[in-house]
């Protein structure tokens, strides 16, 4: 079998963690975390959006319904830990992708009913969108079609 058939005829799944590029220990990370926590309420806290298959903004009112997503809860934990320590590492779940190479679109939101100058509800985290070509990963990485 090989490796475009592997990656053909059975699901993928992206696994992997959030991290920031503060480094730890920083200022700038305990800051974000600060910041963080200053919108963190019982009825809404801070989350990131991830969006599979994702579409640039010209592209986004014909697809809308196909959009998929996964919401990130950021627990307040989490939050503390950045605050006090400086430290921040998010674990993802498994995240079913839909082929070989997708579109990754990161956001952060803050508040579950807020709403930016320019329309979104989510603030695209830097670098994002991503486009992931699962392929090329598994070359990277050393995984070899057997």
């Amino acid at each position: 079998m090989t490796l475009a058939q592997r990656l053909t005829s059975a699901p993928l799944f992206l696994l992997g963690e959030i991290k920031c590029r503060f480094s730890e220990t920083s200022k700038q990370m305990k800051g974000l975390g600060d910041f963080l926590k200053s919108y963190f309420r019982e009825e809404s806290q801070p989350i990131f959006y991830l969006e599979r298959d994702y579409r640039w903004r010209d592209e986004a009112k014909a697809v809308s319904e196909a959009r998929r997503h996964t919401m990130i809860v950021i627990k307040e934990t989490t939050i503390d830990e950045m605050r006090e320590r400086g430290v921040f590492s998010l674990p993802l779940d498994e995240i079913t992708l839909s082929s070989t190479i997708t579109t990754i679109r990161l956001s952060l939101r803050l508040q579950l009913h807020m709403t930016y100058s320019n329309g979104d509800k989510h603030l695209s985290i830097s670098g994002s969108p991503q486009i992931l070509d699962a392929e090329k990963l598994m070359e990277a990485t050393g995984e070899r079609s057997g």
